[in-house]
């Protein structure tokens, strides 16, 4: 709830502003959208990892797999671990992919070395 509800606090507009205080306010918002957009991308590429690892410790302390024996399987026992890791490592490679769309000093740098 906190990542809709503060973004959009800060994203919103007040009425008067001087010049600095506006580009000050373009910054903040340029920056806050940054941070919903790098906030969004870990949860939407860790959340295969967070499930398995809920469900793989329920299965452990219950005893049963809640969802009807979805470790039982040998594909989702011996594939499941790896995709997770697998997303996880996407999630970073994204990371790289999202700071050169939305910072222009980390383009230059890039385009010096």
């Amino acid at each position: 709830v906190s990542l809709i509800l503060i973004p959009r606090k800060l994203l919103s507009k007040p009425k008067t502003l001087s010049v600095r205080g506006e580009q000050q306010q373009q910054r903040q918002r340029k920056a806050t959208t940054t941070v919903v957009v790098f906030t969004g991308a870990f949860l939407l590429f860790y959340m295969p990892y967070f499930s398995v690892t809920v469900l793989y410790t329920m299965e452990t302390i219950i005893g049963s797999d809640p969802l009807s024996g979805i470790f039982s399987g040998p594909f989702m026992f011996w594939h499941s671990w790896p995709l997770c890791e697998f997303c996880g490592a996407l999630s970073s490679s994204i990371d790289f992919m999202i700071y050169l769309a939305r910072m222009k000093s980390f383009r230059v740098w890039l385009m010096q070395k």
